[in-house]
């Protein structure tokens, strides 16, 4: 697949790259509203209050399936999405090896949903932002990374993804603190109760 062997491309250079932790604050500071946000909230000429509707859409995907975010992060931060696409292709990969189409359907609907309407609405415009940015650096080729990667699954289920030059929405003087994980955490888990959605 060309998006794959680009990909592995990228992952290759990748390696021979570190992150630096003094780029990162100059990429994505300490707010929601960076150079370049991480939030998708933040793409889009968006009225008022589209931008509260497309968190509580993806909070409600998220508890859906039995999930709940482990910090006070927004949902709608990139690496919140690409844990729910990445927990929603293991749920299809499960189902269809145990043939349940009732179940492969449900999934199937959710990550065309979050690329539709989320992911795959502005990821093609931050990774554009990531490359123009940090040129060949370790965040540059991240954002090609996940341009490709978007992409390629947006073409999968049919979707329209977003622009590339998708505008940022304009700006406010209320930025809200970003809260950061550790390194080995994920911002995604599992919840402890029952699910509408979620249990295997």
């Amino acid at each position: 697949m060309r998006a794959a062997g680009a990909g592995d491309e990228a992952a290759a250079a990748l390696a021979e790259r570190r992150p630096r932790p003094e780029r990162y604050r100059r990429l994505f500071g300490h707010t929601a509203r960076g150079p370049v946000p991480l939030y998708g909230g933040e793409y889009g000429d968006d009225t008022l209050f589209q931008q509260p509707q497309r968190l509580a859409d993806l909070a409600g995907l998220l508890a859906a399936f039995g999930l709940r975010l482990a910090h006070r992060e927004r949902p709608d931060h990139v690496c919140c999405q690409l844990e729910l696409m990445a927990f929603l292709a293991r749920k299809e990969a499960y189902a269809r090896e145990g043939d349940a189409e009732g179940m492969v359907e449900e999934v199937t609907a959710a990550q065309r949903l979050v690329l539709s309407r989320h992911l795959g609405r502005f990821a093609p415009a931050l990774g554009a932002r990531l490359e123009r940015a940090d040129g060949g650096g370790f965040y540059g080729l991240i954002g090609g990374i996940l341009q490709r990667f978007v992409l390629a699954d947006c073409a999968r289920f049919g979707v329209d993804p977003g622009p590339d030059d998708l505008v940022l929405r304009p700006d406010r003087e209320d930025h809200l603190p970003m809260m950061c994980g550790g390194a080995a955490e994920e911002l995604v888990q599992l919840g402890g109760g029952p699910s509408a959605g979620g249990g295997r």
